[in-house]
């Protein structure tokens, strides 16, 4: 599933197939844009679904809900192929120990979405 959330940003969801896909060991290749110069982010919830996309080439990982723990250890697995990016339950609360982990980035959908809603009226 290929989701297009900001203008110049891909994200592939990682299939949940028990299909083994093929790998293709490619060294460090943070700088690969597609044909439209855009760079690409493949989405997984799973440690499984991460070691089934390794060596792919794409440029970020999106670690979906995961625990701290398998941030943490996700991040190992990858970090010498491509940047990181924790989402999901991810809170102003808990986002010191996701930063810990070593992710590149963390998207804290709950600034915007948890967001309350104020009524102003401004007179001239």
């Amino acid at each position: 599933m290929v989701k297009t959330p900001l203008p110049g940003r891909i994200i592939i969801k990682a299939p949940i197939s028990e299909t083994p896909m093929p790998m293709i060991r490619l060294g460090p290749i943070f700088s690969f844009k597609n044909k439209n110069g855009k760079k690409i982010t493949v989405e997984v919830d799973t440690i499984k679904q991460l070691r089934s996309i390794y060596g792919l080439k794409f440029n970020r990982v999106l670690l979906d809900n995961m625990s701290i723990k398998n941030l943490r250890q996700s991040v190992e697995i990858v970090k010498k192929l491509y940047e990181t990016e924790a989402s999901g339950n991810v809170t102003l609360n808990n986002v010191k120990a996701i930063a810990s982990t070593g992710v590149n980035r963390i998207s804290v959908g709950s600034i915007t979405h948890s967001a309350s809603a104020i009524d102003f009226k401004l007179e001239i």
